[in-house]
């Protein structure tokens, strides 16, 4: 979804439908989901609308789902504070806590790392091999990305001289430039790996390396909506195991399971970003 204004409506594309909201409708709208676009905008809308509609029927309050066409304009419309409610990536959320008002929710109860994949056809089999090699990332304010950049420091291959660094729009992009033969290998994350590969029918890759944990994806809420409104919201995401309509939302958006989120869990990102 793409929001633009001019001077005299709203326009929105969504998903390439050109809307233009009446006035009940826009009276309608209470609180805005944003979602990162970890993946392209067609399957982040598909995956997440579940989620915005059992938020909404949570808090009885309309929940509108949007996204950004790339990291960069995502990230601005947390500095904007734009999105009342919000699933962030872990570099993000730091930004969005220490600054804009942003407070934790919920996170996936697993913690977040990702691999280095190369083509299955390829002769690079370690990590080490990667020197003077292209290596992409998904774009470079992404977890992925500075967690890609985590892995090389570990076997002392410096990421800014030691290699050449990509950025693509998404996952997905990152991965397809290995297959065109544009870089050598993509930092990426083993669910965004398994989702691509089941796209393609077929295995294209083979994971060379791990990268570092950190604790992972999360939501947050503005601290503008109501105390009691933040604890409807954390009870409902972290029981959704729970319950079959819950399993339902996790499984349709290719989740696993929340535990609450506490800030000082991301002080290992903070740790990192006050030194690179």
């Amino acid at each position: 979804m793409v929001f633009w204004k001019n001077r005299n409506s709203v326009v929105v594309l969504f998903l390439g439908l050109i809307l233009i909201p009446t006035q009940a409708w826009a009276e309608k709208k209470d609180y805005v989901l944003g979602v990162f676009p970890f993946v392209p905008l067609a399957k982040l809308e598909k995956a997440f609308s579940p989620v915005a509609k059992d938020l909404e029927l949570t808090l009885d309050k309309k929940v509108e789902l949007r996204s950004k066409p790339t990291f960069t304009k995502f990230s601005e419309e947390i500095r904007n504070q734009s999105y009342d409610i919000a699933f962030v990536q872990p570099f993000d959320y730091v930004t969005a806590h220490d600054k804009y008002g942003y407070l934790p929710l919920a996170r996936r109860n697993t913690p977040l790392n990702g691999v280095i994949l190369v083509s299955i056809d390829s002769d690079i089999s370690s990590i080490e091999q990667l020197k003077g090699k292209v290596v992409s990332s998904p774009p470079e304010v992404s977890a992925l990305a500075h967690l890609t950049n985590m892995a090389l420091s570990e076997k002392g291959i410096n990421a800014k001289k030691d290699v050449t660094r990509i950025y693509a729009k998404n996952h997905f992009a990152c991965m397809q430039a290995v297959l065109l033969g544009k870089a050598q290998a993509c930092g990426t994350a083993k669910r965004a790996m398994a989702q691509f590969e089941d796209k393609e029918m077929s295995k294209r890759f083979k994971i060379i390396a791990q990268t570092p944990k950190i604790p992972h994806s999360l939501f947050v809420v503005h601290s503008r909506v109501s105390k009691d409104e933040r604890e409807m919201l954390k009870n409902r995401i972290i029981t959704w195991e729970k319950t079959a309509t819950g399993k339902q939302i996790l499984e349709r958006s290719n989740l696993v399971p929340f535990v609450e989120a506490h800030d000082k869990e991301y002080n290992v990102v903070r740790n990192y970003l006050k030194t690179n």
